[in-house]
């Protein structure tokens, strides 16, 4: 026992709740952070976490497998939407042969009653058919060409050799003189 000693330990002087403070004070009130008790440098506790490349590598690695898997979703679901497109086109194209044959049994019955031949009005129907097949052709054609932008091709290869050539002939490409 020392002079200043009671003989008494701090917590029997104190009541229990002077002495521990609960759980809710310890989670509300943080209390000081001796740097000598936790063995940590001030300077480097106060600084911020930089990331270093096992962290890079690791965020790279999970950025690849993130990728990977929303391109195999994706992948499965592009299946399933090709799968019902070509049905979907299949039933397109057995409707478009059913009022087709249709419009051609219409076409034939009705030139039947003005010439009053079978021949004439099925034969005369299958020429009509050959006329709208060929325009239909030349109409999708004309719009095959306009797919292909030509006028945008061209704007962009006038774009392109005025980027190449400089006025003094030289190319302003690094790659290659002319």
């Amino acid at each position: 026992m020392g002079p200043g000693d009671s003989g008494v330990s701090p917590s029997a002087a104190e009541p229990a709740a002077v002495a521990r403070p609960t759980a809710d004070a310890a989670a509300t009130e943080p209390g000081p952070i001796d740097s000598e008790s936790t063995g940590a440098d001030p300077v480097s506790a106060a600084a911020p976490h930089e990331p270093g490349v096992t962290d890079l590598a690791r965020d790279a690695i999970a950025f690849g497998r993130a990728w990977l898997n929303l391109v195999a979703g994706e992948a499965a679901l592009a299946k399933i939407n090709l799968f019902r497109l070509l049905l979907g086109a299949l039933l397109i194209l057995a409707v478009a042969i059913g009022l087709i044959a249709s419009i051609d049994a219409v076409a034939a019955v009705l030139l039947f009653v003005l010439c009053g031949n079978w021949l004439i009005a099925v034969v005369s129907t299958a020429v009509l058919n050959v006329v709208l097949l060929v325009v239909l052709l030349w109409l999708v054609r004309s719009w095959w060409r306009t797919l292909s932008l030509p006028q945008s091709r061209q704007a962009l290869s006038r774009l392109w050799r005025s980027h190449v050539t400089s006025p003094n002939g030289k190319t302003a490409d690094p790659g290659g003189q002319r």
